[in-house]
């Protein structure tokens, strides 16, 4: 009787496995934590010593969103509070990041009819650190978990430009003799460059390990407010 059983079992067995096959791959076999794909909102805290950081990012028709508030990093490093934008790349289970400086900032009113109204500045800033990041996806993690370690560095000194564009006044003017240049009329658009050196940053480079998860299943594409420079 034992006889008899054994090859029974392995021919069971062998059904059994195929027929799995027959009605499509098994869960976590395509690629993504999810049946629903990469897109989504992803969050990660790191830590390192004397280091808290919190990064996340989001991806929306599988690809990173333009939206900077879902997109963006800060760390808290020896008493000095760090932060900037996040570019990141999953590929199936592998993600790699950069975590960029802060980037531009622009300041205006806006009108009720959203247009822009003069005067206008857009402010270079430089942050003083940036760094990258890289770990693996846990793709059979129904909570889209990953981890991994990156490294957070000083950026070195820097030159920025300050551009001002604003509208000279259309109220009463009068002359004697040729009229003055163009950029000197009533009403005429002035735009004014101011440089200034941004001295290197002052925090050791730090090495951390970052633990996340996926927030949510869904992300949406943000637009960029002209006020702040940030995203709504």
């Amino acid at each position: 009787m034992k006889i008899f059983l054994l090859p029974v079992l392995i021919i069971f067995s062998s059904l059994t496995a195929d027929a799995g096959n027959m009605f499509g791959p098994a869960p976590f076999r395509n690629g993504s934590p999810l049946v629903s794909g990469v897109d989504g909102t992803y969050q990660a805290t790191a830590r390192a010593e004397n280091v808290t950081g919190i990064f996340r990012f989001a991806y929306s028709g599988g690809s990173q969103t333009s939206n900077q508030l879902q997109n963006s990093w800060i760390f808290f490093v020896n008493g000095q509070v760090q932060r900037g934008g996040v570019v990141a790349n999953i590929d199936n289970s592998s993600l790699d990041g950069i975590l960029d400086s802060q980037g531009l900032v622009s300041v205006s009113t806006n009108q009720t009819d959203n247009s822009i109204s003069l005067p206008y500045i857009i402010i270079n800033q430089n942050n003083s650190s940036a760094g990258t990041f890289q770990g693996k996806l846990n793709l059979k993690n129904p909570n889209g978990a990953f981890s991994g370690s990156g490294m957070l560095m000083a950026s070195p000194i820097s030159t920025n430009n300050i551009v001002g564009v604003s509208q000279r006044s259309s109220g009463n003017f009068s002359f004697t003799g040729d009229l003055p240049p163009p950029e000197f009329l009533p009403g005429a658009i002035v735009v004014t460059t101011n440089s200034y050196i941004t001295p290197a940053g002052n925090i050791p480079n730090v090495e951390f390990k970052f633990r996340g998860v996926r927030t949510s299943v869904s992300a949406t594409q943000g637009t960029t407010d002209t006020a702040t420079g940030l995203s709504q």
